[in-house]
């Protein structure tokens, strides 16, 4: 069993783009959701989206942080994995939201 699913066509606008929608949650249970163009994957903004509400004047600093630890990049205010393997980009992507979801549980105050 995949711990994710692919589904096509998500957008007329950029007809190669795919969204991935995983079985895992965020730490509000959201679903887990990331696109993948290629090679190259990301949360669409997802994560930046929600430190940012908590921690507004250092939201990029933390994300570029929790990016560089999960040997992906911050970029455009989204976490972004650029790798052939699937399965390798989307657990990174999954470390960075569980990363960021940990940072705002253990961090408030």
């Amino acid at each position: 069993m995949s711990f994710y699913t692919e589904a096509s066509g998500i957008s007329s606008i950029y007809p190669k783009m795919v969204a991935i929608n995983t079985i895992v949650t965020d730490f509000m249970g959201d679903q887990m959701i990331f696109y993948r163009d290629g090679d190259h994957f990301s949360d669409g903004g997802y994560y930046y989206y929600e430190i940012e509400m908590v921690y507004q004047h250092k939201a990029k600093r933390i994300c570029e942080a929790i990016a560089h630890n999960n040997f992906c990049k911050f970029e455009n205010e989204e976490f972004v994995c650029e790798s052939v393997d699937r399965d390798v980009a989307v657990m990174q992507l999954i470390q960075c939201g569980t990363a960021v979801g940990t940072y705002i549980m253990f961090n408030k105050g």
